[in-house]
């Protein structure tokens, strides 16, 4: 599917689910939790498109220290060797943790602080017990497989026309880094919004710190939400205004007790027996009014359109200015080019 006109964005949200938050999550990560209203607020943007990843392992997955005999079974300091399940003779160190985010456990259930609602598709990965995945892309030896995640997020980010994806979530040294850094492999434009991230472990190159030096070396912007580096959220969007249809409902604010989204695969059985109704001859010759209502996409996704706008000669500033979500107003485009100072780059390393 070709796309037209300014680069389409997605929101990538990593793994912000029970067993990584505190107070009782299996594998929590100080301060997990905070982030959640944050990011709920990014969720409010219009984004092209928004992404939530899920841990979903079986029970006996590989890297669970139950899966492995004692005396090398000690969370946190025990390590495995594992081989790739498609071509054996590779083999791999991983760290071996507790057993969290089991599929349909409490502790693989999205935080209630995040709007889950405002998800266009939910990818669970994870699910091969015999292969670390910390990208929701590929595997730790980067095969991609249905036994591993739920569908092919790349292919489906390409399909609609996304050229640029910003990074989310938990944890930062593993998860977050892995997915940044397999969305440049696939040859997106990614950019990771530090404030959104938390991590384990800040110093050295196995944590915080050196994720951060590795992914700009693959060229990932690690900005600031709202830094200088191009990156700023503009205000308009908080208003929901502008070339995108106003969101239907309230803020959508996480209620006590709300149904866990289903998955795709979930989805895909409820519609297998749903009745084919189809308007007849003469409907379809009726004009249809515009309700406002946003578009229904690929398996009751929804997305609002943005109707097509006149493409204009862009000047040096609007070359250089960037926002998340990819949109700017027209007073900025106008102030910039009066005041012919060009807005910065975020900073990215090369390779």
């Amino acid at each position: 599917m070709a796309f037209s006109g300014r680069a389409r964005s997605a929101l990538l949200v990593v793994d912000m689910q029970e067993d990584f938050c505190p107070p009782n999550g299996a594998l929590a990560v100080p301060g997990g939790r905070d982030i959640g209203p944050t990011i709920n607020h990014l969720l409010s943007l219009p984004f092209d498109v928004k992404i939530a990843t899920r841990d979903f392992h079986p029970p006996d997955h590989i890297s669970f220290f139950t899966s492995h005999p004692p005396p090398n079974n000690i969370p946190f300091q025990s390590s495995t060797t594992i081989s790739d399940p498609l071509h054996n003779f590779e083999t791999t160190t991983i760290p071996i943790w507790p057993p969290h985010c089991v599929r349909d456990s409490p502790g693989a259930e999205f935080i209630p602080e995040i709007s889950t609602s405002k998800f266009d598709k939910i990818i669970d990965k994870g699910r091969d017990r015999r292969v670390e995945m910390f990208s929701p892309f590929a595997d730790i030896f980067g095969n991609k497989s249905k036994e591993s995640a739920s569908f092919d997020l790349a292919a489906y980010l390409k399909d609609e026309g996304v050229m640029r994806a910003f990074v989310v979530g938990l944890t930062g040294e593993y998860c977050v880094r892995y997915t940044a850094i397999d969305a440049r492999k696939e040859g997106f434009e990614v950019f990771v919004v530090e404030e959104e991230v938390k991590s384990i472990q800040q110093e050295g190159e196995g944590g915080w710190e050196g994720a951060k030096k590795e992914m700009r070396e693959m060229g990932i912007g690690v900005v600031g939400i709202d830094g200088e580096e191009g990156m700023k959220i503009s205000k308009e969007y908080e208003k929901k205004g502008g070339s995108y249809e106003n969101e239907a409902g309230s803020e959508n604010k996480p209620t006590k007790g709300a149904p866990e989204p289903k998955s795709d695969e979930q989805k895909d059985d409820e519609t297998k027996d749903a009745p084919d109704d189809k308007p007849d001859d003469k409907e379809k010759d009726k004009p249809k009014a515009n309700s406002g209502k946003k578009a229904t996409g690929k398996k009751g996704e929804s997305r609002a359109k943005a109707p097509k706008k006149e493409k204009k000669a862009p000047t040096e500033g609007t070359r250089k200015s960037s926002r998340i979500g990819g949109k700017r107003s027209a007073p900025e485009e106008e102030k910039q080019t009066e005041d012919k100072a060009p807005a910065k780059k975020a900073k990215s390393g090369k390779k």
